[in-house]
């Protein structure tokens, strides 16, 4: 359920009908293109998931390649910029300014080597981006120091537009569902135990000790039936505790809790709904499975309110990233560049 409410605010926020509107006609078919090109609205999607999982994603603009030359010249003649998402995971926060990351370390992990991408700040208060190997042996190398020669951030932090209420002076923000772990955990009990009641409410046939034959013999029990049968099980004697006799054969009645179970897991599933912000009834149990309300998202209810409330920095965030990337691809490519 956790990541299915990542999934759920992904579709809200970052869905077909966000469009991204360029200053002229020629460079919003260009910038259509590339966007396409470089597969940004699905990465946009998983940036959003991710950072509403993990608290924050990050967007990247990357640069392809950059060919090193021995006297530390750069040359971007064949060079590419692309825009990447990194999860928090790969994201190492290096200095924080008004609990926004203004320099961060990237990690990627490859299969015989690691490459972290370094953005931080210079003497000049521009960019500078470093990008060193490490290989299996632990050894470290520089590929290139490029100073941007701009105070432009060539990241951007996708996260939760909420407080984190569990460590106040933290400049970390936190999950969408860190205060719904509790609900979570009832969750996943309500459904074990509804699991259960079918495993446990199979229909079972007892078979008194008296239909069991006995070697005369060896004094040896030998069932009648299969042994393996689990439907069919021994009863010691055929009376029960007052003394009484009992059927030879009797047949398990107990019902099953169907209702009950879905009930529980149905408020639940409301209390969990409300507490990840998508608001009281988002998510129902029914027909075996979990659905999502069907009815259209009105300007007054949780849901829409909230979803207003993650675009005011997420819209910062596209925004942001789109005109550095066009920046980017005029000044450091060779592909046709954006006329602004």
């Amino acid at each position: 359920m956790a990541k299915r409410a990542c999934e759920e605010w992904a579709s809200l926020l970052m869905n077909e009908k966000v469009k991204v509107v360029a200053s002229s006609e020629n460079d919003q078919k260009l910038l259509d293109k590339k966007l396409d090109k470089i597969h940004f609205w699905s990465k946009a999607n998983k940036g959003v998931e991710y950072g509403f999982a993990l608290s924050y994603d990050a967007l990247l603009i990357e640069l392809k390649d950059i060919v090193a030359h021995d006297d530390g010249t750069l040359d971007f003649s064949k060079s590419k910029a692309t825009i990447q998402t990194y999860s928090a995971l790969q994201c190492i926060p290096i200095t924080f300014e008004n609990n926004e990351i203004t320099e961060i370390a990237f990690v990627q992990k490859n299969t015989n080597e690691t490459q972290l991408l370094i953005h931080y700040l210079n003497d000049q208060g521009n960019y500078s981006i470093a990008k060193i190997k490490i290989d299996s042996n632990g050894v470290s190398q520089k590929l290139f120091d490029l100073d941007t020669q701009s105070p432009k951030k060539w990241f951007q932090i996708i996260q939760p537009n909420i407080v984190n209420n569990i460590d106040v002076d933290s400049p970390y923000p936190i999950s969408v569902f860190a205060n719904a772990i509790s609900v979570l955990q009832s969750i996943d009990d309500k459904y074990d135990s509804y699991d259960n009641e079918f495993v446990l409410g199979k229909k079972r046939v007892y078979i008194s000790s008296e239909i069991f034959e006995v070697n005369k013999e060896t004094g040896e029990i030998k069932k009648l039936f299969d042994p393996n049968d689990v439907v069919i099980h021994r009863l010691p004697k055929a009376v029960d505790a007052s003394g009484q006799s009992k059927p030879l054969i009797q047949t398990s009645t107990d019902a099953l809790r169907a209702v009950e179970h879905q009930t529980a897991i149905n408020d639940d599933l409301a209390l969990f709904s409300s507490a990840v912000g998508l608001g009281n009834g988002y998510f129902i149990y029914k027909e075996g499975r979990i659905m999502t309300a069907t009815q259209v998202i009105s300007e007054k209810s949780d849901t829409f309110r909230n979803v207003k409330k993650h675009e005011i920095l997420l819209y910062d965030v596209v925004k942001n990233i789109i005109e550095t990337y066009m920046w980017v691809v005029n000044q450091f490519t060779d592909e046709e560049h954006f006329t602004q």
